[in-house]
């Protein structure tokens, strides 16, 4: 039974990912990944300095955070968009695609790992935050899962390394 359980589930966790007809695609995403953890624990680096400003734009943060180093935006350049958001002294830094149609990744500076891939979703989320800062100081964070309540309906965010996507009106046994 307990095997049973385990094959169902992840049966389901891989039903929700496709696999993209696009392998050119998929290096490049893969390619990217470690870019994206590498800018945002700068930017989480620059936003903890105690003598940062609180007041400085999010086009700041990114420029002190890369401190002249161009390598770290040079993945981006011209092919995508970033963007950040900040609570206190938590950065969650969004990639999306050049035109900001779909989000492809989005990473809490709190964490080691990116953590959540969008672009291995057949249908990725718009290009607007999904993630909180204040997933950072919740507990769950540490056992890469959120759950989220609103209205009633429980919803829980599974975060891996390969992030699959987001389960509705779940029953807890």
């Amino acid at each position: 039974m307990k095997h049973a359980l385990l094959f169902i589930g992840s049966a389901l966790i891989v039903s929700q990912c496709v696999a993209s007809p696009n392998k050119a695609f998929d290096e490049n995403m893969l390619t990217l990944k470690p870019s994206v953890a590498k800018l945002t624990a700068a930017i989480q680096r620059t936003l903890s300095d105690k003598n940062l400003d609180a007041n400085v734009t999010n086009e700041e943060l990114l420029t002190r955070a890369i401190k002249g180093d161009v390598s770290l935006l040079k993945p981006f350049f011209s092919y995508y968009s970033i963007k950040i958001s900040r609570d206190k002294k938590h950065a969650t830094v969004l990639i999306c695609t050049q035109d900001d149609k779909y989000a492809l990744f989005e990473d809490l500076g709190c964490t080691d790992e990116v953590d959540m891939q969008y672009w291995i979703l057949k249908d990725p989320p718009s290009c607007d935050f999904h993630m909180s800062t204040k997933w950072c100081e919740d507990s769950n964070i540490t056992n890469r899962v959120s759950v989220d309540v609103e209205d009633g309906n429980s919803q829980v965010w599974i975060m891996s390394h390969f992030f699959c996507g987001k389960y509705d009106n779940l029953t807890y046994l």
